[in-house]
């Protein structure tokens, strides 16, 4: 009766490799190669080699750039229908609506003033 082959025999795919070095003939591109593609009008990627306090600082600029509009949208919304609600309430329609609108409006404007106050 014939034995099967034995395991050893065959490359065992557990086996660590030897690390290979990359090499000129290497063909994947990084954003220092000369080889990167170049594309006109366009900033240049980051390597990595930015402060962490320069990372924080534009993560703060992402979240104001956000924060703006959202605010300069919401808060005169929120008073509209904050005084629309009311004015059903109690019968004074429009001119609690009004108010609200105008309110949310100033509201808006005076979080927009402190967000760009230096």
């Amino acid at each position: 009766m014939e034995q099967p082959p034995r395991q050893q025999d065959k490359p065992s795919s557990h086996a660590k490799k030897p690390a290979s070095k990359p090499d000129a003939s290497d063909e994947r591109i990084s954003v220092t190669s000369p080889k990167a593609p170049k594309f006109p009008g366009r900033a240049t990627a980051k390597t990595g080699a930015e402060s962490p306090q320069e990372a924080r600082h534009q993560r703060l600029l992402v979240a104001r750039a956000l924060l703006l509009p959202t605010e300069f949208v919401l808060i005169p919304l929120l008073g509209l229908y904050g005084g629309r609600f009311l004015d059903h309430r109690w019968g004074t329609s429009p001119w609690l609506m009004v108010l609200g609108g105008f309110l949310g409006l100033g509201a808006a404007l005076r979080s927009l003033f402190e967000a760009f106050k230096v």
